[in-house]
């Protein structure tokens, strides 16, 4: 119970000092065109209980399921499941597809279908083949989600900047992802990286109140 709450705080101490450290990064070796900053949360949120909801509950626990869950994953379920949430978040946001439409219900029965086939022909010595190639290359495979979990939050760019300046847009992002992939290692569990997730948006929704305040 300890590290549900240690590693999330510490994972919120962290965040503002490698974010220090990426800007002074880009002003002595990289300068990099700056771009507008990605709105995480309207600055009206308040006034929108559902929209608070979402940003600070549902948001980190889709998002959580989707680019970390492969990380603690053991069984041929849990993989199936990891590949099939990553492909729904991703379509999802790149389609701009509402949660609860009928289009994401009909995603989700498709890839739930494709999940009971999966299972079917997924046999015990393919599942520890996929592990064993997992954990040798664990290192690509966070670096990787976690990258694309940056560059995720920056598709509104795409088209009007530069590809390596939408990366670097991308890294504060990225950053979050990696210290999000940390917790999940760390404590094995899912929920502590989903409570930082949310503490993140909780203190990011505060942020932007106090500023339009």
């Amino acid at each position: 119970m300890k590290n549900y709450i240690l590693y999330p705080i510490l994972g919120i101490l962290m965040y503002p000092l490698l974010i220090i450290l990426l800007s002074g990064l880009n002003s002595f070796v990289f300068n990099l065109e700056l771009l507008p900053s990605v709105t995480i949360v309207k600055p009206d949120f308040y006034k929108h209980p559902l929209l608070l909801i979402k940003t600070i509950l549902l948001v980190p626990i889709i998002e959580e399921l989707a680019f970390r869950f492969h990380l603690i994953a053991r069984s041929k379920y849990d993989y199936i499941l990891s590949v099939i949430l990553f492909i729904f978040t991703m379509l999802l946001g790149l389609l701009n597809f509402k949660l609860f439409s009928l289009l994401s219900l009909s995603l989700i029965f498709v890839l739930v279908s494709i999940g009971f086939l999966l299972k079917r022909y997924f046999s015990n010595q393919q599942l520890r083949k996929v592990s064993k190639f997992h954990h040798k290359h664990l290192t690509f495979m966070i670096l990787s989600s976690s990258l694309v979990f940056g560059i995720y939050h920056c598709d509104e760019y795409f088209g009007k900047f530069s590809l390596d300046s939408i990366v670097f847009a991308s890294m504060p992002f990225m950053l979050l992802g990696l210290i999000a992939s940390w917790i999940a290692i760390k404590t094995g569990k899912l929920g502590p990286s989903i409570l930082f997730h949310s503490l993140f948006n909780c203190l990011v929704a505060l942020i932007a109140f106090l500023k339009d305040g």
